[in-house]
């Protein structure tokens, strides 16, 4: 599965959401998909780690200790690459539109803030061809931060508190499920974190010509509908 893709006669369209967490990314590729069914076109919806039993693994030889930092970007791989054999080609080769909730550089973002190398992450993606459209929610850390805290809870992974380096992860862990770091470190490590995931984003994506750049700051609404204009555009044999 994490060979090089073939050469494929797909009729359908590869669109990529990306951005940060807290930009609203999941909410508006799920509206896209709605409006889309809606019209009568075919569409897979398909979202990061939707492929439950590889990710429950990754977690659990996280818990314990027992993931070195590049076997969890080689399970991360296997489970993006079984979604994209089993899933999304199926789907485009029928022509359905595919909305991929994050792909590859959000990959490359998380190792490379992470400190991996560029060059092997994309190596273990090269079984992803390049998507037809990628829609990037734009925000702020700080923007990101103030949605994340409305809903509720900051995540230990979208914290990168992984990253820090006073404790092993597997205690990391603990205290984070235990409510041991306070909300203060939580916040500074989120901002911390996510502004180096941005950088990376820009990096990856500047200079593509399949890239429409969205200032997802403002409403839900009208961040909606100008995705689903490029969208439009794009099926309809335009440039993003």
């Amino acid at each position: 599965m994490l060979k090089p893709p073939t050469p494929l006669d797909k009729r359908g369209l590869l669109v990529v959401g990306e951005g940060l967490d807290g930009s609203g990314k999941t909410e508006v590729m799920r509206e896209l998909a709605r409006r889309l069914r809606d019209r009568g076109r075919g569409v897979l919806l398909t979202n990061w780690n939707d492929t439950v039993e590889i990710y429950n693994i990754v977690q659990e030889l996280t818990a314990t200790g027992e993931a070195t930092p590049e076997l969890r970007i080689l399970l991360g791989a296997a489970e993006r690459a079984a979604r994209y054999r089993y899933e999304i080609l199926p789907a485009l080769e029928r022509g359905d539109v595919v909305l991929a909730n994050k792909y590859v550089v959000s990959a490359l973002a998380h190792a490379c803030a992470r400190g991996h190398e560029r060059d092997f992450v994309l190596r273990a993606y090269r079984f992803a061809p390049p998507p037809d459209l990628t829609l990037y929610f734009d925000v702020t850390p700080e923007v990101a931060l103030e949605r994340k805290l409305a809903r509720g809870s900051i995540g230990f992974w979208e914290s990168g508190l992984d990253r820090r380096s006073d404790s092993p992860l597997d205690e990391l862990i603990r205290r984070y499920d235990r409510g041991g770091i306070s909300g203060d470190d939580l916040s500074r490590s989120f901002v911390e974190f996510q502004s180096s995931l941005r950088y990376v984003h820009m990096v990856e994506l500047e200079g593509s010509a399949a890239v429409a750049r969205i200032d997802a700051s403002r409403s839900l609404a009208t961040v909606v509908e100008e995705a689903f204009g490029v969208l439009e555009g794009v099926l309809a044999g335009g440039a993003p």
